[in-house]
């Protein structure tokens, strides 16, 4: 497993991959916006876009009242974790 380490360098602050299994550091240096971009590209699967006219509607067609109400709470609690 690749973990990162802190390389201090007298201009500034790089991360280094070093791999658990070989003992081995890796070759390439990286700043914190590259390792954070190479670390997210890693994990994130896929890009979701939601429309919310569609999820409106979607929601407004659940037969159930008390169904409706609890997907309708949950999208705002959802809502309100993103704006955080």
């Amino acid at each position: 497993m690749m973990v990162y380490h802190v390389i201090k360098i007298e201009d500034g602050t790089y991360y280094r991959g070093f791999d658990e299994a070989t003992g081995f550091y890796d070759e390439e240096l990286f700043t914190e916006d590259e390792l954070k971009t190479l670390l997210f590209d890693q994990v994130v699967d896929e890009n979701v876009v939601i429309d919310e006219h569609e999820a409106a509607r979607a929601v407004r067609c659940i037969p159930d009242p008390e169904a409706r109400e609890k997907v309708s709470n949950y999208i705002t609690y959802l809502e309100g974790m993103v704006e955080k």
